[in-house]
């Protein structure tokens, strides 16, 4: 249905609008930071296709919003957990 142009212009537009998302929540900006720098900007493809596969069933679904901000509040609260026990 949609060829690869299609599907990496979505990727794109995709990918700005979790960016707006993190951007608009400074408290969350280093959280974000640190996964950048643990994953990379683009995290490995199977790494991904796994993540989706078992969150929402479908190896090519794309991450929510709601789902990235759930997961850096964790990382940032496990962080917090994990700093204060060493």
């Amino acid at each position: 249905m949609f060829g690869l142009k299609s599907r990496t212009l979505f990727g794109l537009w995709r990918f700005l609008g979790l960016l707006i998302v993190v951007a608009r929540r400074p408290n969350l900006w280093f959280t974000a930071v640190r996964a950048v720098k643990r994953f990379g900007l683009v995290p490995d493809i199977n790494y991904m296709r796994f993540r989706m596969l078992t969150m929402y069933g479908d190896a090519q679904a794309q991450p929510q919003s709601d789902d990235l901000l759930a997961y850096l509040r964790w990382c940032k609260d496990y962080q917090g957990r994990v700093g204060k026990l060493f």
